[in-house]
């Protein structure tokens, strides 16, 4: 800046009030509009596209709540080192045209293990439930058992009516102090004239002695 007998010029002290009263306007959020926008990352308005260019309908979102295990829908029962588990409502129905198209149920069931029993190493399982499902549907059945996860899928494709058996080996764990068993259905269908019913009627666990149990 340029200084005559130790004052700032006109022209030196004009721009230090453009300055100012530009920094003034901007903390009073009436800024140029521009330097508003850049200041805050804002970009100018991206052009619509259009709808064939768009895959997802997030406007048609739908959160389905999913079937729950009660105490009151299961039972337990065990004689020596065999335990098994009923449920009345493990089930997961898509067959009519007022159904959703997409389903699933949820249980958890956890059995303490007596104290002073003889320790056991690994638990052998049997999932016992039924599928009847046209073509159009998949059912994926997940279960967490005894500390280990399996999965058992019916995919698209293939129609299945009948009964399944599944075979679980889960080693048991020192840590755990019982037993716990997850299951998860899951259903879907492409379309309101497709039908899927899965049902888990039970699971057999029998604790086995030999070998080395797992620590965690």
């Amino acid at each position: 800046m340029e200084r005559k007998n130790g004052l700032l010029c006109a022209g030196a002290r004009g721009s230090i009030v453009s300055v100012t009263l530009l920094m003034l306007l901007f903390c009073m959020g009436i800024a140029p509009r521009e330097s508003r926008a850049q200041s805050f990352g804002f970009h100018p308005a991206i052009t619509p596209l259009a709808p064939e260019e768009v895959y997802f309908d997030a406007a048609g979102r739908e959160a389905l709540q999913p079937g729950v295990l009660t105490p009151d829908k299961f039972s337990a029962t065990s004689i020596g080192d065999v335990l098994t588990l009923l449920f009345d409502s493990a089930r997961v129905d898509l067959q009519t045209q007022n159904d959703a198209l997409v389903g699933s149920w949820l249980g958890t069931v956890r059995v303490p293990t007596r104290p002073g029993a003889k320790p056991k190493t690994s638990y052998l399982q049997h999932l016992r439930g039924s599928v009847d499902k046209t073509k159009d549907t998949r059912v994926v059945v997940v279960v967490d058992v005894g500390g280990k996860m399996f999965t058992t899928e019916f995919p698209y494709g293939i129609a299945r009516h009948g009964n399944f058996t599944r075979q679980f080996v889960s080693p048991v764990l020192k840590q755990a102090n019982g037993y716990t068993a997850t299951i998860l259905i899951i259903a879907e269908r492409r379309d309101p004239k497709s039908a899927v019913l899965v049902t888990v009627d039970g699971l057999d666990v029998d604790a086995k002695s030999g070998g080395k149990s797992k620590k965690d």
